[in-house]
């Protein structure tokens, strides 16, 4: 379910939403935390991208999304040093 730019981005972000709210137990949500990163990742809203990176770190320390996550942190760090 990874965002995947050809597909319809406002359709991936409210699936990974309802995923998260609707079934919060779910061994889908840390996969729908990144996806949302992704989404903001590539909406430029470096923000919020952060923050769900973040919360994938926090919340499943031990996934390979935390993994990936990092590395997504890094790049944000990296567009943010060059806009800023």
């Amino acid at each position: 379910m990874l965002f995947n730019k050809g597909h319809n981005e406002d359709s991936d972000y409210y699936f990974s939403t309802i995923v998260i709210k609707k079934y919060p137990k779910s061994s889908k949500v840390c996969e729908c935390v990144f996806n949302i990163a992704l989404i903001k990742q590539h909406k430029q809203d470096t923000q919020k991208a952060k923050a769900a990176c973040q919360e994938v770190i926090k919340r499943f320390p031990k996934s390979e999304f935390a993994k990936l996550s990092y590395k997504s942190l890094d790049r944000l760090c990296i567009i943010y040093e060059k806009e800023g």
